[in-house]
């Protein structure tokens, strides 16, 4: 059977972009190949053979074509990949083994070959631990908007091959395996045993990121949560810790714990007199006070640049609950000090200058809510440069602890 009746017309298209391309790539000056090649007659000598061996087809003349996946010319080395990309079932083994070439290049053509031909799955495990981050990006959106994520016995097999891969690999390939468990929608026991081995990893960010998913996904009993809580707030990672304390807090907390972004009454007080006029009282009438909001620096809803002391007050509902032992307010920044009056009584402030406007702090408010009724929160934040004011979220968390028991 002839080379032109076996392969379609896309095919010959293809074939004649390729060889524009390689022009192209020729050319001097146009920055699309690396190294100047020594021979050129050899390599287009080289091409030829590629050429004839994809239109004889056959075994002999696949591994013609696999063979040349190795050669020291790129040239060669794409001409060989894109001739196997249209060869249909005769060039997959060509294109598997071009999944682990040393060329991203070549790589990134097999990928979109198998993806056209629908065969990637076969290949997840191969895929998706590409070092290449161009190539990690690809095909985390071939995944997600051409194929079905693994389910069942498949991801379990996936989960069984990736976990293999983690125990070799180095460190920035094994946070880019534990990272790809949280892209299933499906959680199994292999995940969770590969998570709970990750914990314990040397490198900061590979337990940081198996605690969150851990944290967010895994079914465990509580002698499990309670191993892994402690396990976390005694880590050296201040990420770790965090994470840690992001599970107590889910498991313990008894209300939705963000104060609104928007509703705050604010006013600039470039003469500090906020203190000696109490304006943290809870009967204070801040009535004539503009609107504000957290979650920004005030630089961004002021018409100006402020450098100095403003004030958020506002007022919300803490429902009452039958059984609560410890409330905290969480700050993930505020730019750069901060003092805090809870219904009127001052619980802390965070004042390290500067170098504080970053920093996330906690602050027990378990004397001073009121649950049952509404509360008044009144912050004083004061910059010395930069943007100014309370500019991540803050949290109420409201916790019984004898949920652990």
């Amino acid at each position: 059977m002839s080379f032109s009746n076996t392969i379609p017309l896309r095919f010959w298209s293809r074939c004649l972009s390729v060889n524009l391309l390689m022009a192209m790539i020729a050319l001097p000056g146009t920055g699309l190949l690396a190294k100047a090649p020594a021979d050129e007659t050899s390599i287009l000598e080289q091409r030829r053979v590629l050429l004839a061996a994809a239109g004889q087809g056959g075994s002999d003349n696949m591994l013609v074509l696999q063979s040349a996946l190795d050669d020291a010319s790129d040239l060669v080395r794409l001409t060989a990949v894109h001739l196997l990309a249209g060869m249909g079932a005769e060039g997959r083994p060509g294109l598997a083994a071009a999944l682990r070439n040393d060329d991203p290049r070549v790589r990134r053509v097999a990928i979109a070959a198998l993806a056209a031909q629908d065969l990637l799955p076969s290949y997840w495990s191969i895929v998706l631990l590409d070092e290449d981050p161009a190539i990690q990006r690809e095909v985390r959106l071939i995944w997600t908007r051409q194929f079905a994520l693994p389910r069942g016995a498949a991801l379990e097999s996936l989960v069984d091959e990736l976990a293999a891969a983690y125990k070799d690999a180095e460190p920035g390939k094994r946070r880019h395996i534990i990272g790809l468990l949280d892209e299933f929608d499906e959680f199994n026991d292999s995940m969770r045993d590969l998570l709970l081995l990750a914990i314990k990893d040397q490198d900061d960010g590979v337990r940081s990121a198996a605690f969150d998913i851990l944290r967010q996904h895994a079914k465990l009993d509580w002698p499990e949560l309670q191993g892994l809580i402690e396990t976390a707030l005694a880590d050296s990672s201040e990420n770790v810790r965090e994470s840690g304390r992001q599970l107590r807090w889910s498991l313990l907390q008894v209300m939705p714990p963000e104060l609104p972004l928007q509703g705050w009454r604010f006013c600039l007080d470039p003469e500090a007199r906020g203190r000696d006029e109490k304006w943290f009282a809870v009967d204070f009438d801040d009535s004539a006070w503009d609107e504000g909001e957290i979650g920004t620096h005030w630089h961004n809803f002021l018409d100006d640049h402020y450098i100095g002391p403003g004030w958020y007050r506002i007022e919300i509902d803490i429902p009452k609950m039958a059984k609560w032992d410890e409330a905290q307010l969480h700050f993930a920044g505020v730019d750069e000090g901060a003092w805090v009056w809870v219904n009127g009584q001052f619980v802390g402030e965070h004042d390290i200058g500067p170098e504080g406007w970053d920093k996330h702090f906690i602050l027990d408010v378990t004397e001073q809510i009121v649950p049952g009724t509404r509360n008044q929160i009144t912050i004083l934040a004061r910059n010395t440069a930069g943007g100014g004011g309370v500019w991540q979220p803050v949290w109420l968390r409201v916790m019984d602890s004898s949920r652990l028991q």
